[in-house]
Formats: C-alpha cells, sequence, structure tokens
C-alpha cells in the first residue's frame, strides 16, 4: 500500500461526503423525532412500571384508602 492508495481512498471519501452533505438537514428532523418518540415511550413504560410497583406495594394507599391501611396497621401495634 502506497501514498496513491490512501491519495485515492481520501479523495473517494471527500466526494461521497459532499453527496451526502444535503441529506444531513431533513434527516436530522426525522432522526429528532424518532428520538422523542422512543423517548416519550419509555418514559411511559417507566411511569407504568412505577405505577404498577406502587400499587402491588401499597395497595390501600394507592386506592385512596390510606387511613384504612393507617388504622389497620395501628390495630396490630
Amino acid at each position: 500500500m502506497n501514498g496513491d492508495f490512501f491519495d485515492r481512498l481520501d479523495a473517494e471519501l471527500a466526494e461521497l461526503t459532499r453527496q451526502g452533505a444535503h441529506l444531513t438537514a431533513g434527516d436530522s428532523v426525522c432522526r429528532r423525532a424518532g428520538r422523542l418518540a422512543r423517548r416519550g415511550v419509555a418514559f411511559a413504560l417507566v411511569a407504568v412500571t412505577l405505577a404498577a410497583a406502587l400499587v402491588s406495594e401499597f395497595p390501600a394507599s394507592a386506592s385512596g384508602h390510606g387511613e384504612v391501611a393507617q388504622a389497620l396497621t395501628a390495630q396490630r401495634l
């Protein structure tokens, strides 16, 4: 491999980069929208998982009957 090979490779890469330069403007909008959609789905899954964990861990408090849960706990002590 000599210097000619690398010069030719550099020229080809530069040409390909120049030809693809117009794709970055519109493509970044699509990537951003896709990234936001994935984040939204991830946040929704985390929220559902957290809600399910809280309901299973504290069923009386999660259903709005916290006073009943406290009274039952106080009676057991």
